[in-house]
């Protein structure tokens, strides 16, 4: 049975802002509230200082946000609070491929996390970009993204806010079409 089915889901907010007064947890908090009201299902929440306790939720959560935050992705690689997140990331990566696991856990990584995942699972070269990328842009569903439950009812496009100065030149974005370049090669 599904948590839609349920009617309840568990939800771990892993803020990674460091402290940094912003809006993306307030955001967050506020879209999951919305989102519970229009679909009636109960939401419990948790949330995890990442950054400055190195907090981490265990497996027990169906959905998993990790926040954007400050700073540059690729100096932390040795950071305790890297490590820590990687190693979280390993956990759900063997429970969602672990074929006993009938409920597969899923995770949203926003800005930060998203440039933390994409050198954890070795999906390119994160690097500093020549600008600041920010921007309100249009962003096309690919097929298998159309096939996902959690995407269910976004229109094609969709539109999010880009705003970062790193990125992965194999994932260029509207400001930039080049992406940014890896300065070795």
């Amino acid at each position: 049975m599904s948590w839609m089915e349920r009617k309840s889901v568990r939800i771990a907010i892993l803020d990674l802002y460091e402290g940094h007064a912003n809006q993306g947890m307030r955001c967050i908090r506020a879209i999951i509230r919305e989102w519970a009201l229009q679909h009636q299902i109960e939401v419990v929440s948790h949330e995890y200082n990442v950054r400055l306790k190195t907090e981490l939720p265990d497996t027990s959560y169906d959905i998993y946000i990790s926040s954007g935050g400050p700073g540059d992705p690729l100096v932390s690689r040795f950071d305790d609070w890297d490590i820590a997140w990687c190693q979280w990331l390993g956990n759900i990566e063997r429970w969602n491929r672990n074929p006993s696991q009938q409920h597969k856990k899923y995770v949203f990584f926003i800005c930060h996390s998203f440039q933390l995942a994409s050198r954890y699972f070795n999906t390119g070269l994160v690097c500093k970009r020549k600008s600041t990328a920010f921007g309100v842009f249009p962003i096309h569903m690919l097929d298998m993204g159309k096939q996902e439950p959690v995407f269910e009812g976004l229109k094609d496009p969709f539109y999010g806010v880009d705003s970062r100065d790193f990125g992965d030149p194999a994932q260029p974005c509207p400001a930039e079409p080049d992406g940014c370049k890896d300065p070795l090669h």
